[in-house]
């Protein structure tokens, strides 16, 4: 006896000749027919035509509205109203004070100035003279001679502390005397 050949997708029937019952499996307890998988649920050819189609969609449409906005482009153009003789030349800027355009460049370029003015030295009035020092060498200064004071008077040494308030009203409580 010869074996039976296979057919396509199927096991190999192991029954008897003549035996028309289902060939039997290896996984018989794993496979069940109500769910099972069918191998032409998708259509290949009808989703490539499709998308074909779709691609040839998207180009006619896109070079449609290329060629609507040519024709309201060569419209409007022509339909510009002619300008007056007073109008001022492009490129001619209004005269002064005119708004700023670009701010953050414009601060940049005060802080610099001003970064400047602190940063070098300069004289003022040199007859006079009154100069400009760099901050830096502005605040060595200050801390090498201090600062001034007024001679004469005296300082309360209360000020500053927790001490009994001085009115009449302070039903007890301690202020800072200032």
């Amino acid at each position: 006896m010869t074996p039976p050949t296979e057919t396509r997708g199927r096991p190999p029937h192991d029954g008897q000749p003549g035996d028309n019952s289902p060939p039997a499996r290896m996984s018989d307890a794993l496979h069940n027919e109500d769910v099972a998988h069918e191998h032409s649920d998708i259509n290949v050819r009808a989703i490539v035509v499709f998308l074909i189609g779709l691609s040839l969609v998207c180009m006619a449409a896109a070079a449609a509205m290329w060629g609507v906005f040519n024709v309201l482009d060569s419209q409007a153009a022509r339909n510009d109203p002619t300008l007056s003789p007073l109008v001022a030349p492009a490129g001619q800027l209004p005269p002064e004070p005119r708004l700023l355009t670009n701010e953050p460049a414009n601060l940049d370029k005060q802080h610099a100035k001003e970064r400047e003015l602190l940063d070098g030295g300069d004289w003022i009035d040199r007859t006079a003279g009154i100069g400009r020092i760099p901050i830096g060498e502005a605040k060595k200064l200050l801390l090498q001679k201090g600062l001034p004071t007024r001679a004469g008077e005296l300082v309360d040494p209360r000020l500053g502390t927790r001490a009994p308030s001085m009115s009449d009203a302070s039903s007890g409580r301690n202020a800072v005397v200032k």
